[in-house]
Order: structure tokens, then C-alpha cells, then sequence
């Protein structure tokens, strides 16, 4: 994609569109990508940022979101503090012993 401005583009200096190009390398790849689409990339980027810590805020800044709202929505079950701490608590409930009856 084109940076012009500073904003990313969906097509080349000519006008082409870069999508179908994108889904075709997708399609043929070895091995081809099922139910390929570019926004895949996207959604890699975003988890790949999130399980390494980085905060929400900064990735829906990157992605561009006008609001956090949008980027809890699709992407907070990835936020890796809050993996951290659902595994945290898992762990403790297993290591607890059973109540007595």
C-alpha cells in the first residue's frame, strides 16, 4: 500500500486497485491462504502488538480508530495483561483446595 500523506492507500500511483492483487497472492500461495482478505495483515499487526504488551490505546491509535471502543471490541480478548490475570486466576482456583463440606 502507497504511503501518500501520510495515510495509507488501497491503490497504486497508477489507480489500480491493490486489493484483488492482494486476495490473488492469497489465493495462490503456497499454501494459499483460505478465505484470505488484505484486512488479515491488519488484525495480525493488532493481536501481534497486544500479546506483547503493548496497550490498547496505542494500537487503536495505530490502527487509526476514532475511538478505544472500537478497538475493546475487536481486539481486547488479545490484551496481554488481561490474559496475564485470567490465567493468574485460573492457576490460584486449581492450586486452592477443595472447600470442606
Amino acid at each position: 500500500m502507497n504511503c501518500k500523506s501520510g495515510y495509507l492507500r488501497r491503490e497504486r500511483d497508477d489507480g489500480q486497485e491493490l486489493e484483488p492483487r492482494l486476495q490473488q497472492a492469497l489465493r495462490i500461495g503456497c499454501p494459499p491462504v483460505v478465505g484470505g482478505h488484505p484486512h488479515r495483515f491488519r488484525d495480525t499487526f493488532a493481536v501481534s502488538l497486544l500479546l506483547k504488551g503493548v496497550s490498547l490505546e496505542s494500537v487503536s491509535k495505530l490502527l487509526g480508530h476514532t475511538s478505544i471502543k472500537v478497538t475493546e471490541r475487536h481486539y481486547s480478548p488479545w490484551v496481554k495483561a488481561r490474559q496475564d490475570q485470567l490465567e493468574a486466576d485460573v492457576k490460584r482456583t486449581w492450586a486452592a483446595p477443595p472447600e470442606s463440606r
